[in-house]
């Protein structure tokens, strides 16, 4: 290959046409844990955006994502609909979050596509946006008498007044969360699997709550949700039925008197959804469960009124859970249904596939937990030309062959920042060496333009450089990528959540992967994943918990090849 100093000559000129990094990639595949370095101290996620510019200058919906069905609909971008990203092949959607009553004729979802809030009416029609602090990502709900608290990972929150005045709102300012709040008021205590004892400490006087399961199964969460305000409290329980061949969880709400008895019960079915959000369920002041339903044609809410109590210690089948609450109307909310690519060609992923006799060279959980973790803590230098390339167009448009387009987070404040997380790139398998050596030779950061068109090269941008979920799970197993439905041909089903292990996978196969870390400490049940993503929060390797209800229809996957 000659000198290192001629190969690099010759990469930057080739950098300049269109096809130009993939033979880059065809060395012997380096060892992910020997790479790591310390991390350097890095901001929360998406602090680093650009600055924010009044929301009448702000961009519209539709220069963030493509999509050849809809677009935004005319008006004040206040009013302007709701932004989802549908799942797609390869690809988990990228859905709204956090939905909550405030007042009578007022709730408000976290928009997934830009970050802001968004206030509807009881019609499901937006009336204003704000924005959230730049960084902030909200993580808890709390519903109090006069307000609405927002809380993030660093002790951070958002307070909402239930008198707010939206329409005057443009940005929500942001407080420390007092050590004697928040959190650390809930406690949560197990009582087997099937039972826990729900007590929150700032209602004084209050009786702890004994919540037990419906259906027989694991009673893995218990939160509470509503106005938080009068006799009634209402708790929201997940759960987990089974978890072979996929995750299966049952979710209600269970209404409280202020003695602390069980007097109301709703199933809330998660038939349809795209994908399941964080905090899904509100309950009104009027006892009205309104759910936040994310489909494939956009977003509905559907309202549920509570049926009586069921009978102390009787379990529920499938069939008989629709009697557990009766179903009201269904309100659509105006959507703007975006999607990262064209995936017209693509054919589903579960028709029949044939099994694949595949290597499966042998690695330790510790080994797949530190390569895992290499993704996140790379530390790495964005320069000019990993922003942007003459001739590149930022956008997504695989008809018109443009199909690479930059992660959000990146923007031109980024340049000459170290960016802790490797960026999200749509087919990537770089390992954090050759992520490195490529950058340095000047490759695009990251690509967020997803496609499974065989016409147009599945949308591989040679030219970028990254990690998308299942090569991040491959890497992280020591072996070279595979798909969502590939990696079932390198590992074995597991049974049960019980006996997920460290460097196990949660698999939706076809769709999205994420790498089981450690269950999250505490009474209630939740799992570290890290995974690679284009979601908002992400936007490439990222650490995060998942609720069992966000796990829904997920396959627990185990590599062939690891050792304990």
């Amino acid at each position: 290959m000659g000198r290192p100093v001629d190969l690099r000559q010759r990469l930057k000129i080739a950098l300049s046409g269109v096809a130009l990094l993939g033979l880059m990639v065809a060395t012997a595949p380096i060892s992910i844990a020997q790479t790591r370095k310390t991390p350097v101290p890095m901001p929360p996620p998406r602090a680093v955006l650009a600055p924010q510019a009044p929301l009448s200058q702000a961009p519209s919906p539709s220069s963030d994502i493509r999509s050849a069905q809809t677009a935004p609909a005319g008006g004040p971008l206040g009013q302007q609909p709701l932004n989802m990203v549908r799942t797609a092949p390869e690809q988990i959607g990228q859905v709204p979050n956090h939905f909550f009553w405030i007042r009578p004729g007022l709730q408000a979802v976290q928009d997934p596509v830009d970050g802001q809030l968004v206030f509807m009416n009881d019609e499901g029609r937006i009336v204003a946006r704000a924005r959230l602090p730049a960084g902030f990502v909200p993580e808890e709900v709390f519903a109090e008498a006069h307000q609405i608290r927002l809380i993030d990972g660093g002790r951070r929150q958002v307070a909402i007044p239930r008198n707010l005045d939206v329409t005057a709102t443009v940005t929500l300012a942001e407080t420390m969360v007092a050590a004697n709040s928040g959190m650390r008021t809930l406690q949560l205590t197990r009582r087997g699997s099937q039972e826990l004892l729900y007590r929150d400490n700032s209602r004084s006087g209050s009786p702890a709550l004994e919540v037990r399961s419906v259906t027989g199964g694991t009673l893995a969460q218990a939160y509470e949700v509503g106005p938080g305000r009068g006799d009634d409290r209402y708790v929201v329980t997940e759960e987990i039925v089974s978890a072979k061949p996929a995750i299966k969880v049952r979710v209600f709400v269970q209404r409280f008197d202020r003695a602390g008895h069980l007097t109301g019960m709703v199933f809330v079915p998660l038939d349809g959804m795209d994908a399941v959000p964080r905090d899904f369920i509100t309950v009104t002041g009027e006892g009205v469960v309104r759910q936040l339903v994310p489909t494939e044609s956009g977003v509905k809410i559907r309202q549920f009124e509570f049926s009586a109590a069921p009978a102390k210690g009787r379990k529920f089948n499938d069939s008989d859970l629709r009697g557990l609450g009766k179903a009201g109307r269904e309100l659509s909310v105006e959507t703007n249904i975006g999607q990262l690519g064209n995936f017209s060609r693509f054919q589903k992923a579960n028709e029949v596939r044939f099994k694949v006799d595949v290597p499966t060279p042998p690695i330790s959980r510790e080994d797949v937990i530190k390569g895992a973790n290499a993704y996140l803590s790379i530390n790495w230098m964005m320069a000019p030309e990993n922003f942007m390339r003459s001739g590149i167009e930022n956008t997504c448009v695989p008809g018109e062959a443009k199909f690479w387009r930059r992660p959000t987070r990146f923007t031109p404040e980024t340049i000459g920042q170290t960016i802790g997380p490797m960026p999200y790139r749509w087919g990537g398998d770089d390992t954090p060496a050759t992520f490195r050596l490529r950058l340095d030779w000047g490759a695009l950061a990251g690509s967020i333009c997803t496609c499974r068109d065989p016409a147009l090269d599945y949308c591989l941008l040679s030219a970028s450089v990254g990690i998308d979920c299942s090569g991040l799970v491959s890497r992280a197993w020591g072996i070279e990528k595979r798909g969502t439905s590939g990696l079932l041909d390198v590992s074995t089903e597991v049974d049960s959540l019980a006996d997920v292990k460290p460097g196990d996978a949660f698999d939706w196969p076809g769709r999205h992967v994420r790498l089981f870390v450690n269950k999250a400490p505490g009474a209630a049940t939740a799992y570290t994943v890290i995974e690679a993503s284009t979601r908002l929060e992400c936007e490439g390797a990222c650490m995060r918990t998942y609720r069992p209800s966000e796990l829904d229809g997920y396959r627990i996957i185990r590599y062939r090849g690891i050792t304990d």
